[in-house]
């Protein structure tokens, strides 16, 4: 199968691999292939240089077994920060711990050495083709999300009749459910519906958290208070970022927009609409 050099030329990949001939071997045809290639020595190091340059690199391809963070710890690591990004991992071995633990841990391909540089490049055209697509459909979730908040603002304020096409606004929903981790709590902070995409972050199925308290959720109880008190007493959407906490019991830091809801005449809040997003600084 031949490649597509002008797609394989707008990726820009991270390398980690602890073996200086494999990795000098590799990254020389790298080199040619892609747009970029950031390299790495160990995995604190692949660490260290993602943090610096995650708006840049679009999938990771490491070695598992190498000193100070393993390729299995720098994925998790990784995937604290950005669940989907795509990582391909390499081993010489097919250790059954590995296998299962990159399942775990959502790795997109375990690839044996040595490598076929052909398949894993095409591993890495698929990865980031997917990876991509994703992504837009989550902007387009977003821009969603912000076009509703407008028209519900609206309505809400100057009382016009808003004409939304019923199937396009089913599409929009669907859309925002998939791609968008959303809570929608009542006045008191109980938990009444998620969205898709929360259950996939969180772990939890609809029925496990609905009815629960928002503080189940947070690391910082106190923090998600002041919010709630915050948004209804300045009327406004809140920003703040917070600590949440998954089934189970992971921490992950997510950037929030706090929504009060005003559905019903007498003028006091309802509720709340909480978006959430992956935090990066």
């Amino acid at each position: 199968m031949k490649f597509d050099l002008k797609e394989l030329k707008k990726i820009t990949i991270l390398y980690v691999e602890d073996e200086e001939m494999i990795r000098d071997q590799t990254v020389s045809m790298f080199d040619n292939l892609f747009k970029k290639t950031f390299v790495a020595s160990d995995g604190a190091e692949g660490l260290k240089i993602f943090n610096e340059h995650m708006n840049e690199i679009d999938t990771i391809v490491s070695d598992i077994n190498m000193p100070e963070l393993s390729g299995l710890e720098m994925a998790e690591e990784i995937h604290n920060v950005i669940k989907e990004i795509p990582i391909i991992l390499t081993t010489a071995y097919t250790d059954e711990e590995f296998l299962l633990k990159s399942l775990e841990l959502n790795i997109y391909k375990y690839v044996t050495k040595p490598l076929k540089i052909k398949e894993l490049t095409m591993n890495i055209l698929e990865a980031v083709k997917k990876y991509r697509s994703e992504k837009d459909l989550t902007n387009k979730a977003r821009f969603l999300v912000n076009q509703q908040i407008l028209a519900k603002k609206e309505v809400s304020q100057l009382q016009e009749n808003v004409n939304l096409n019923q199937k396009e606004l089913n599409i929009q929903n669907d859309i925002i459910n998939d791609y968008v981790s959303f809570l929608k709590l009542d006045n008191n902070g109980i938990i009444q519906t998620v969205s898709n995409k929360f259950c996939i972050v969180y772990g939890y199925k609809k029925n496990e958290i609905s009815g629960q308290h928002i503080n189940v959720l947070s690391e910082n109880k106190s923090l998600i208070q002041k919010k709630l008190l915050e948004s209804i007493r300045e009327k406004r959407v809140i920003d703040f970022t917070d600590t949440f906490i998954t089934k189970n019991n992971k921490s992950m830091k997510l950037f929030c927009e706090l929504y009060p809801l005003y559905e019903n005449s007498d003028g006091l809040v309802s509720g709340y609409n909480l978006y959430q997003d992956t935090f990066i600084p």
